[in-house]
């Protein structure tokens, strides 16, 4: 196999590990979306509406995060000797697929971590002038739930 083709189905492989873990966060597949809730802040009385906006990456950006993380493990970890060196192309083992399938979802893993801690960022001065209900925001455990939350109640 050359090293083309080789990179390729590493790739595919990796975006599968990205995609994977795309639909398990969201549970199920969303595309790249902006989600946008208007949302009240402030004491009753002098309660104010302000629009807040999250932008979640979907599935294309999880495969696409995976993709750039597997490629980057592979090429990192395989031997650089054998492309080097070898005349008849490239031996890929079911080791560096699953390498890169991991990390795939490990890189994605990362990044979701990233964007969501600057989600919680952008939230915390809406839910620091909320009023606090028996429904905390924060339960929900992702920063789009409690927008969400957030946003449905009156």
């Amino acid at each position: 196999m050359n090293v083309i083709l080789a990179l390729f189905v590493v790739a595919l492989f990796a975006a599968l590990g990205g995609t994977g873990y795309g639909v398990l966060t969201y549970g199920g597949a969303i595309l790249p979306k902006k989600e946008v809730q208007k949302v009240n802040v402030g004491p009753k009385g002098n309660q104010k509406e302000i629009e807040v906006s999250l932008w979640l990456p979907g599935i294309i950006g999880h495969a696409f995060v995976g993709l750039l993380s597997g490629v980057t493990i592979f090429c990192v970890y395989s031997a650089p000797s054998v492309v080097v060196t070898t005349n008849n192309g490239f031996n890929l083992t079911f080791y560096m697929l699953g390498s890169a399938l991991l990390a795939g979802l490990g890189g994605s893993t990362a990044i979701n971590q990233l964007v969501e801690k600057r989600q919680w960022a952008k939230l915390a001065p809406v839910l620091e002038n909320s009023t606090p209900t028996s429904g905390s925001p924060v339960a929900g455990g992702k920063p789009v739930e409690a927008l969400r939350m957030l946003a449905n109640r009156a």
